[in-house]
């Protein structure tokens, strides 16, 4: 079978399984079982990811491949599972960095309010009472 018929074949088998299996959701689901897994019974400190998952399915069909001879359909999930990686990857990547904008445009709420004075003490309202008073920038605000 030629490359892009097993690449062909494997798109195919990983729209498919999107479809029936609820991939995305299970790569997640099996992080979850395989983190807790591994840290119960192998008393290890570990985070499984979904990414995780893909890359060892990878390995999975690769071992496979090496000790049980000639099976193609192990070639065309390692390609489907490593798709699966790069897109999942990808949406994580995506995430942090939305993630760091969202940290970026609250560091520059609290920097204009702290400029305004909205973060600073402020004298009192009253004599009688000897301590400032405290106005907290506001961190939460609708940017869309």
């Amino acid at each position: 079978m030629k490359p892009e018929e097993i690449l062909k074949k494997a798109s195919d088998i990983a729209d498919g399984k999107r479809s029936t299996h609820g991939a995305e959701n299970s790569f997640d689901l099996i992080a979850k079982f395989w983190t807790a897994y591994l840290q119960e019974a192998a008393s290890m400190s570990v985070s499984i990811t979904e990414v995780d998952v893909a890359q060892l399915m990878v390995l999975l069909k690769v071992a496979r491949s090496v000790c049980g001879g000639h099976n193609l359909d192990n070639y065309t999930d390692q390609a489907g599972y490593s798709a699966w990686a790069g897109h999942l990857e990808s949406m994580a990547e995506v995430e942090r960095q939305r993630d760091i904008a969202l940290h970026e445009a609250m560091k520059n709420q609290m920097v204009a309010a702290f400029e305004l004075g909205l973060g600073k003490p402020t004298e009192p309202r009253s004599t009688s009472t000897p301590t400032e008073v405290y106005h907290a920038p506001p961190i939460f605000t609708r940017w869309d």
